[in-house]
């Protein structure tokens, strides 16, 4: 008999038959140590089964083929993973939260649906692949392991991304928006409902450098911060903060809810709010009880409304009853008008305790007598501690007495920040915004310390404050005033 043994291709197994000898007349049986010469033969060290010699020695007859050595099969590593640290989840499955009693709460922010990234900041990071363990070829060669599968990260990657290794990084400050199984970073989050019920609340720290951009309203309760902030219908009685913020309709309500800002450009401001920013834009009106309290002030109409500028105020008309403000700092004036108030309403109760502590006085002469002769006297007993808390709130009146003048006479040098502001008033007093009709004006404009009382109709004119006095005139230079104005979107 022959012994015949073939290798497969990726020398793991080796099989082994036993096959007539077509040479001689008479086969002879197969030897253990033909098996085991015809495995040398072959180069095979590793992986013999003895089980396999066993059965084919002695053989006389063509077998089946048999395993006669099996290396070991190296293994598979584990596959690259993506580790996704900001992915953000659809917004219908980030619902308002409801308390123990089933209230729900549609109105504070609703984490998750909108994520916010600064540059540089990891977005995914991968887990590269792994090496298999290695496996040993039936000639004793090494096998190397296999390497788990790998991707690559800028296969994911979207606008506004950079790899660094393996991470994926934002290249800019934005908010992660996931298209196509990619991720982007975009600076604008769009934001197609008013913000209301459906949405909850839009909280977005300053610190990152982007936009909420809202195509209707802010409905009344709700509130919107971030950097910048643009707003497609009208902010209600609502709360918005922010750097830039752009409103195309307007501002209307009579919420004490503030509006907060650098800069703002609005359609119009309609009703009491109260809006604080260094620059403000209205396009046409301001009016119906509003109050801005700002740097710089634009507005084409400006009628029934409360206006406190630091700088200047341009405006085409100034009707009805207006109160104004031109070159006092607002943040200064409302520190001294609270002081002022607090050291008015404070006359009264501290004439009260100095009175009442100057019959204490006296009477304390008396409780000394007597405690000569009795120092447990009811009298002493019962008296002593009424005056002592006299005492003791007379101090503390005339302490918060003069902390206060303190913060008032610093919020007094601070309070005339400009050495010449202005208001211009371009086409005049007294006609009606809406329907052209003549509206009486009332009108008290204070620039720096002068105050000026307008009550009878009038043609544009310029008011500026200059050597310690209020000039008024109806010439004056358009292009030269442009000029040197820099926060107005002119």
């Amino acid at each position: 008999m022959i012994i015949k043994i073939e290798v497969s291709s990726n020398a793991l197994k080796a099989y082994i038959r036993a096959v007539e000898d077509q040479k001689v007349d008479e086969q002879t049986a197969v030897t253990e140590q033909d098996i085991i010469e015809a495995v040398k033969g072959k180069q095979i060290i590793f992986g013999v089964v003895k089980d396999t010699i066993e059965k084919l020695k002695d053989s006389v007859e063509t077998t089946d083929e048999l395993v006669i050595a099996e290396g070991k099969p190296p293994t598979v590593g584990k596959n690259a993973e993506v580790h996704v640290l900001k992915r953000p989840k659809k917004r219908e499955e980030v619902l308002p939260k409801s308390n123990e009693e089933g209230d729900v709460d549609y109105i504070s922010p609703r984490p998750g649906w909108i994520v916010p990234v600064n540059k540089g900041e990891e977005i995914v990071v991968k887990t590269p692949p792994t090496q298999g363990e290695s496996g040993k070829s039936i000639f004793g060669k090494e096998i190397p392991g296999i390497w788990g599968k790998d991707f690559d990260l800028d296969e994911i990657g979207g606008l506004n991304t950079e790899t660094d290794g393996n991470c994926l990084l934002a290249s800019k400050d934005g908010f992660i928006i996931i298209r196509t199984n990619k991720f982007s970073v975009e600076p604008v989050y769009r934001i197609y409902d008013d913000i209301g019920p459906a949405t909850g609340s839009i909280d977005i720290p300053q610190s990152y450098d982007v936009e909420i951009a809202i195509s209707k309203d802010v409905k009344s309760g709700y509130s919107v911060k971030a950097n910048k902030v643009s707003i497609g219908g009208c902010i209600e009685d609502s709360e918005v903060i922010a750097n830039e913020l752009e409103i195309v309709q307007g501002i209307v309500g009579t919420s004490e809810i503030p509006i907060t800002a650098k800069r703002i450009k609005v359609g119009y401001i309609n009703g009491a709010r109260k809006v604080y920013a260094e620059s403000v834009n209205v396009i046409r009106e301001v009016s119906a009880g509003a109050q801005i309290f700002a740097d710089q002030v634009k507005a084409s109409t400006i009628q029934g409304s409360t206006i406190t500028a630091s700088e200047f105020i341009w405006t085409n008309y100034l009707n009805g009853q207006n109160r104004i403000w031109v070159g006092i700092d607002y943040k200064s004036k409302m520190v001294h008008d609270r002081c002022s108030n607090e050291l008015n309403n404070m006359e009264e109760p501290l004439e009260q305790l100095q009175k009442a502590w100057r019959n204490s006085e006296k009477r304390m002469n008396y409780l000394k007598e007597l405690a000569k002769k009795n120092p447990k006297h009811p009298l002493i007993v019962k008296e002593l501690p009424q005056i002592k808390e006299i005492k003791e709130k007379l101090d503390y009146y005339i302490e918060k007495k003069k902390k206060l003048e303190e913060d008032k006479a610093e919020a007094l040098q601070k309070m005339y920040p400009t050495e010449k502001p202005f208001i211009l008033i371009r086409s005049g007093f007294a006609k009606d915004a809406s329907t052209g009709a003549a509206v009486p004006p009332n009108t008290i404009i204070h620039i720096r310390t002068e105050v000026q009382k307008i009550l009878e109709p009038g043609s544009g004119r310029l008011m500026t404050f200059s050597e310690g006095q209020m000039t008024s005139t109806a010439r004056y230079n358009i292009k030269e005033l442009k000029t040197k104005l820099n926060k107005i979107d002119w």
